[in-house]
């Protein structure tokens, strides 16, 4: 089918009649719509005018929809029951691109001219109350631009016949929020991974299981890694195996021990996979019996954050050390006493993987913000084996964080942040002067 082009009407027009209409009845609003408007327009390009007949098949559609939840009743027997039918037909019917449906000129259109009845039906919270103009208008409240991409957004092409499942499985919440999460909502195949990820995480936890604290948890850790990790170039699986990982994260550790990010990817109909996430260094692989034996780093003492030091930075709590000859030479921390304690608990004993990285790429890591600058680093910190009884931070030059030896690295927390950094020991010294070193 070709894609069409709707009418478009101005801004200025848009807010005009979003006052009057706002504070109109059902039926005022109703006798107020049309398929037409002298000041309407088109784009210039990408497809064909919507004709007058397809204007009325889709307001037709959906009133349909309406008359089945309450319309013209003041206000619908069920809002979530009819967005969710409502944004499967408008977007069955419009056959607009997302290009076409970023122009704001569209849901005026639809909103003050076509259908300005259902927005006061579906948008009023009160009798006699005024419906908020942004219902109205070209915002992300506007009715039915919301519905639309919704439906975009949660589309999932790999179930032909209910491509909208999604819209039945997730919480409202979860769609509006998510929504309205432009770096996830923006990139194409996010919305299918996460709705399916979200299934597939609610179906191994106990019935009624209180979802919202969960997806709201697993949505901003897709956020921030989102600022360094360009979702756009994603495969499908990679998206699948992103979105389980923030499920996984959000997970009580009760179900954490016993779910794991691939059982959640299968679940969700994806192959579960160790593929690293974003790529790791490329390791050669020694055989065992030709492994030169390896010493035993010599313990490197660290030492917490006093008065002073927790004055120069701001710092809630912190702690410092030297980087040895060794560690950088191997580009790894190894980090013990209040280094370790710090990490343990900032991120959660349960949260920072056991095992090697290229075991679970993905959540071995870690969330940094580099000192001074305040930027986002992501770092592999991982227990190397599994008894726990080490805790290893890798460094990375390209990831933004690679002391050079005999300078002084640190950890600090500030308030929800955990900051890591370093500077050459006279520098430290100068900028924490007056400090003992007691351990």
């Amino acid at each position: 089918m070709s894609t069409l082009l709707p009418p478009q009407i101005p801004r200025f027009l848009g807010i005009e009649l979003a006052a009057k209409l706002g504070s109109a009845s059902v039926a005022e609003a109703r006798h107020a719509r049309a398929t037409d408007h002298p000041l309407k327009i088109h784009s210039a390009t990408g497809g064909s005018h919507t004709t007058a007949g397809a204007l009325e098949s889709l307001r037709d559609a959906v009133e349909q929809v309406a008359r089945e939840h309450g319309y013209p009743a003041s206000r619908p027997t069920s809002t979530g029951a009819f967005d969710t039918v409502a944004a499967e037909r408008i977007f069955r019917l419009l056959r607009i691109s997302p290009n076409e449906a970023s122009k704001g000129g569209v849901w005026l259109f639809l909103a003050c001219i076509l259908m300005p009845d259902i927005v006061v039906w579906r948008q009023r919270k009160r009798d006699g109350e005024a419906v908020n103009p942004d219902n109205f208008l070209d915002s992300t409240n506007n009715l039915f631009r919301r519905l639309w991409w919704r439906s975009a957004i949660f589309h999932d092409p790999a179930k032909p016949a209910n491509p909208f499942w999604l819209l039945d499985v997730l919480l409202e919440d979860a769609i509006q929020t998510f929504y309205e999460r432009r770096s996830l909502s923006g990139t194409p195949g996010m919305g299918t991974a996460f709705g399916r990820i979200y299934h597939a995480t609610a179906g191994v936890l106990p019935p009624r299981y209180n979802m919202e604290p969960l997806e709201r948890s697993a949505q901003k850790w897709l956020v921030r890694i989102a600022e360094s990790v360009a979702l756009d170039f994603l495969e499908s699986g990679d998206r699948l195996q992103l979105v389980a990982e923030a499920f996984h994260r959000a997970l009580p550790a009760e179900f954490s021990r016993t779910v794991t990010v691939a059982q959640l990817v299968v679940a969700a109909g994806g192959v579960a996979s160790v593929a690293p996430f974003p790529p790791r260094e490329v390791a050669v692989v020694v055989p065992a019996e030709k492994a030169p034996a390896r010493a035993a780093p010599a313990p490197v003492s660290a030492f917490r954050f006093e008065s002073s030091q927790l004055k120069a930075f701001a710092a809630d709590s912190g702690s410092y050390s030297n980087v040895t000859d060794r560690e950088a030479s191997a580009s790894e921390l190894n980090l013990t006493g209040p280094e370790a304690k710090l990490a343990e608990q900032f991120f959660g004993r349960e949260r920072i993987h056991v095992g090697p990285v290229r075991a679970d790429p993905m959540r071995a890591l870690q969330r940094f913000r580099l000192f001074p600058s305040g930027d986002l680093v992501y770092l592999n910190l991982v227990y190397p084996k599994p008894d726990r009884s080490e805790m290893r931070l890798y460094l990375s030059l390209s990831k933004g964080f690679k002391p050079a030896p005999g300078s002084i690295w640190f950890l600090f927390q500030k308030k929800r942040d955990l900051f890591i950094g370093s500077m050459p020991a006279d520098e430290w010294n100068t900028k924490t002067s007056g400090v003992s070193s007691t351990p």
